[in-house]
C-alpha cells in the first residue's frame, strides 16, 4: 500500500498545530483541502485518525495517537532518503573550484581539496603528488610561449644578452626538456 507523503505531512501538521486552520496556514493550502487530505489518508489506511467534533481543537482517536509517531518516523525517513539521494546526485556531478593561478590549482589537487585540475603539464611534472591523466591536444589551444628579450635602454644590456645566450644554449635546453618544456625552433 502506497500512501502519499503529502497526506502524512498534512496529518502531522494538523496534530502539531492543533487545528485544521493552523495546518492550512503552515502548509500554505486552503483549509478544505486539509480536510480532504486527512479524509483520503484515513480511507487509505482504513483508520479513523481524528475524532470529528464541532470544536476548533483537534482530538486524536486512539488509532491517531498510535499513528502519529509512526507518521513522524515516516517523514523523517523520507527527508533522510531525499538528502541521501541529493548527496548521491551531487557526488556524481562533482564541483568546480577556481584557483587564482596554475600553482594554486595544483596545490588544491595535491592536498586533496580537488579531485582534478587543469594545469600546464610542466607544473604537473614538478609535483610528486599528482599524475597527468589527460593532455589537451595542441590544436585545442594557442601555443604557450615564454618570450625573452633585452630591453632597449637596459642598464645591464651586456649581462642581459649573455643571459639570453645561456637560456638558448645546450645546457639550458637540456634543463628545459627535463622539466617538460619544448624549445621553439
Amino acid at each position: 500500500m502506497f500512501t502519499d507523503v503529502k497526506k502524512i505531512k498534512t496529518f502531522v501538521a494538523i496534530v502539531e498545530e492543533g487545528s485544521f486552520t493552523g495546518a492550512a496556514d503552515r502548509l500554505n493550502m486552503a483549509q478544505p483541502w486539509v480536510s480532504v487530505q486527512l479524509k483520503q489518508l484515513e480511507e487509505m489506511l482504513d483508520l479513523t485518525l481524528v475524532e470529528r467534533s464541532k470544536g476548533k481543537l483537534v482530538k486524536l482517536s486512539p488509532n491517531g495517537r498510535e499513528f502519529f509517531p509512526i507518521a513522524k518516523k515516516l517523514l523523517a525517513s523520507c527527508a533522510e532518503a531525499t538528502e541521501e539521494i541529493r548527496a548521491l546526485r551531487n557526488r556524481d556531478r562533482g564541483k568546480l573550484v577556481l584557483g587564482k593561478d596554475v600553482r594554486q590549482v595544483l596545490a588544491y589537487v595535491e592536498t586533496g581539496n580537488a579531485d582534478a585540475g587543469l594545469v600546464y603539464s610542466t607544473d604537473a611534472l614538478v609535483s610528486g603528488h599528482v599524475r597527468v591523466v589527460e593532455t589537451a591536444p595542441e590544436s585545442a589551444h594557442d601555443p604557450i610561449v615564454y618570450p625573452a628579450a633585452v630591453l632597449a635602454g637596459s642598464k645591464n644590456a651586456e649581462a642581459a644578452r649573455a643571459f639570453l645566450v645561456a637560456l638558448t644554449g645546450p645546457d639550458a635546453r637540456d634543463v628545459f626538456v627535463r622539466r617538460g618544456f619544448r624549445m621553439a625552433h
